[in-house]
């Protein structure tokens, strides 16, 4: 009876698993639009040293294959190129509005020919520089007419009221059907009690807010939080990293963020010593890759199909999925180890795969997707899994006896080597900085890119594997008479592979199709080093009985 039970329980389990990965596989396969965004406040100040028009630039990036424009509320700054003369009366009658709204008095409008001047007493504006006069709804219909979909930069301005901003969202919102936003404050805009307001906004008309994936705000945090289905990922390379990159080093830089880490909106910089002829022709290099990539070059579509997390996703589902990240290594080592080696190791793998797919049906829900709530615990995950490992493949006697042991310095060498391997894999787990790579891995990730679609991890396909297979078929000798010529030493870091695979699940903002296709290859290259490895030491060791 109790087999039977079991049975169920794993039948239901996988069903679940099943439906819940292949409804996401659907959704990611269908989600293959980005959009190619400039910030036109940065662009226009490039194109005014040129002498260019702002039809000129607008036509210039279209044709360059920008499809969006982040846009800045316009300053005081801006309007002095023109000594705030407008050609429109009403633009003008706006200008002067909002100067009133921030409690600038005595602001005339003086009409000059066909223009219209505004004029304070002082005739010196240059001490209101700085103050932030909404959007300017001129350069939104220009943007709207060339073809481009507008983000805006939107900032906590503490003259605007949370009733008038949301009014001027609204009125925005009425001639713009794809509208983006980006908070640019750590406060909210309009207020704490302005969350609420964000969301409606947002969700009412399926609006886009962009969340960008590194330091972003802490409002837009908030409200991506209460409405993930709003919320898209993006991606910039600040203008001072793009000093330092390569044209191919950038271009792989922007297709890792699209194809691996699902952004959405790619904010484009000018570099500091790039013209705008450069800086177009680098808009339209990216174009035409992610268009070869089958990638399509258009806005986001609303997502439908997301429903918001419910609170067992938000609070009983990531320690559970932490849970399963630990145990599954360790069982799948457990079971594995009682076959052949061959059949060992296959096992090891196939039920690795399995349980890992488990734990990601159990994690992923708008939020984790989003990496708004990223998966916590994989250096947690990563440690105890391996520790469990330890415990099953050595008894605590076993353990007390090599503590009890005489150490030579060949040892004490041997065992600080693989504390420092393993401390070294443990810091790379998860998202590690850019400074922890060796100099020539990023340029061996790429090649490994290019050819394989999907990279495997170097920890699975060069160390875990390898010593995996190894391990086994030492272990089928039993035990040696030094701890170095035990087969469980090597398939205890042999395990960092699994463990490895595992993780590769836990980054669930990346597309599933990679983490499966990126597990396969590492397992086809790990067995591959391991056969040459086993066959190495076979000739090198004799006296082993393989």
């Amino acid at each position: 009876m109790k087999r039977y039970f079991w049975g169920a329980a794993a039948f239901l389990i996988l069903a679940g698993t099943a439906v819940r990965l292949s409804n996401r596989w659907r959704e990611e396969a269908s989600d293959h639009r980005v959009t190619l965004m400039s910030d036109w406040s940065e662009v226009r100040d490039e194109a005014a040293r040129l002498g260019l028009t702002d039809d000129d630039l607008l036509s210039r990036l279209r044709n360059a294959g920008a499809n969006a424009l982040l846009i800045s509320p316009s300053t005081v700054q801006e309007y002095l190129g023109s000594n705030l003369t407008f050609s429109s009366r009403v633009l003008a009658e706006a200008v002067q509005k909002q100067l009133a709204d921030r409690q600038v008095a005595g602001v005339t409008l003086k009409a000059e020919g066909k223009k219209y001047r505004l004029i304070i007493p002082s005739n010196n504006w240059l001490p209101l520089k700085d103050l932030e006069l909404g959007f300017n709804p001129e350069l939104l219909g220009k943007a709207r007419q060339a073809g481009f979909n507008i983000v805006l930069r939107v900032n906590q301005d503490p003259w605007m009221t949370k009733e008038k901003l949301f009014s001027d969202l609204q009125e925005i919102g009425a001639v713009n059907e794809q509208l983006g936003v980006m908070l640019n404050t750590d406060d909210i805009p309009g207020g704490n009690d302005a969350l609420g307001d964000w969301v409606s906004f947002l969700e009412s008309q399926h609006y886009a807010q962009l969340l960008f994936e590194f330091h972003p705000t802490k409002a837009a945090m908030k409200v991506a939080y209460k409405t993930p289905l709003s919320t898209f990922r993006a991606h910039t390379i600040p203008s001072n990293e793009l000093r330092d990159l390569t044209p191919d080093q950038e271009q792989s830089r922007w297709r890792r963020a699209v194809q691996e880490r699902s952004c959405r909106f790619l904010l484009l910089h000018i570099a500091p010593a790039d013209s705008l002829s450069g800086y177009l022709a680098s808009i339209d290099i990216l174009h035409q890759d992610l268009i070869r990539q089958d990638w399509i070059i258009a806005w986001p579509k609303p997502r439908t199909t997301w429903s918001s997390p419910s609170l067992f996703a938000r609070r009983i589902a990531p320690l559970l999925a932490l849970l399963l990240a630990i145990i599954v290594p360790i069982i799948s080592l457990k079971e594995g180890t009682e076959s052949m080696p061959m059949a060992s190791y296959l096992k090891i793998l196939f039920f690795t795969l399995i349980g890992a797919s488990i734990m990601a049906a159990v994690a992923h829900n708008p939020l984790t997707r989003l990496e708004i709530v990223p998966f916590k615990g994989i250096k947690l995950a990563f440690a105890l899994s391996w520790l469990g490992c330890l415990l099953w493949l050595y008894s605590w006697n076993e353990i007390k006896d090599q503590l009890y042991q005489s150490v030579r310095r060949f040892d004490v060498l041997i065992g600080l080597i693989v504390a420092m391997v393993v401390g070294y894999l443990l810091v790379r787990t998860g998202n590690a900085g850019a400074g922890w790579k060796i100099g020539w891995e990023q340029g061996l990730r790429d090649h490994l890119e290019d050819l394989l679609i999907a990279r495997p991890r170097f920890k699975e396909f060069a160390v875990g594997y390898p010593l995996l297979f190894l391990g086994l078929h030492l272990r089928r000798g039993g035990k040696m008479n030094a701890v170095w010529q035990d087969g469980r030493l090597w398939i205890l870091l042999g395990m960092i592979g699994p463990i490895s695979m595992v993780n590769t699940f836990c980054h669930l903002h990346s597309p599933l199709y990679l983490a499966f296709l990126r597990s396969l290859n590492g397992m086809i290259l790990g067995t591959a080093l391991g056969t040459l490895l086993l066959a190495v030491v076979r000739r090198g060791v004799k006296y082993i009985d393989l």
